[in-house]
């Protein structure tokens, strides 16, 4: 087994330090330093650009939402997949990972979008869980700590103000552009890009956001 951590999917095997060292991951099936990646022979979507060898966070994110589009199916066909993989755990081997739009059944935070404005708070009727344009977050995620104190604010479904892990959590549409600007303001917290993409699209909605415990 080796040692290196793929900057990709997490697979924490690899043998060689992923810097151009035409290791392929088993498991995502990047290769690292070379330019020639997935190719519409064996996924749906080009990478359409040339990196001459620079790997860095911002393209290794988006090779990691292809890999995520397209199932994160396991890459190496004479390489077995470990015994209890689970995609959560080993996308956590990446430090800055934290937010996700695929997901596996476990205990997650869901980002969801409000359908409509409520202002009196939490709409139970209008809310089901997994929806494919919600977001989600793994509660066991160390890095997702650095969110909590900027999230204390929610509507309950008491009414009250707080934060409710196992519950339901109801942020309005000023309140979410409250919450985008102190994201934006903060390039400490991890996965940044992410979230702020997906309140953007909730801030054009004009409609707020829930936080649902699962």
């Amino acid at each position: 087994m080796g040692k290196y951590v793929c900057p990709i999917c997490g697979y924490n095997g690899l043998e060689e330090e992923p810097y151009c060292s035409y290791e392929i991951c088993p498991c995502c099936g990047y290769e690292f330093g070379s330019s020639e990646y997935f190719n519409k022979s064996n996924y749906s979507v080009d990478v359409g650009y040339e990196f001459d060898y620079k790997e860095n966070e911002k393209f290794y994110a988006f090779i990691r939402l292809l890999w995520l589009k397209n199932g994160a199916k396991w890459w190496a066909k004479d390489e077995r997949r470990p015994k209890n993989w689970n995609l959560v755990k080993q996308l956590n081997h990446i430090q800055n990972y934290v937010f996700e739009k695929n997901r596996e059944q476990g205990e997650f935070l869901e980002f969801q979008f409000c359908e409509e404005e409520n202002k009196e708070g939490v709409d139970l009727k209008k809310i089901k869980h997994w929806k494919d344009n919600s977001l989600y977050v793994h509660i066991e995620n160390p890095l997702f700590e650095k969110y909590l104190a900027l999230l204390q604010n929610s509507v309950l479904t008491n009414g009250e103000l707080g934060f409710d892990e196992g519950g339901i959590n109801y942020y309005s549409h000023e309140k979410t552009i409250e919450f985008y600007k102190k994201i934006q303001q903060d390039e400490s917290l991890p996965d940044r890009k992410v979230l702020l993409s997906w309140l953007e699209e909730a801030i054009k909605r004009e409609k707020g956001f829930y936080i649902l415990g699962i």
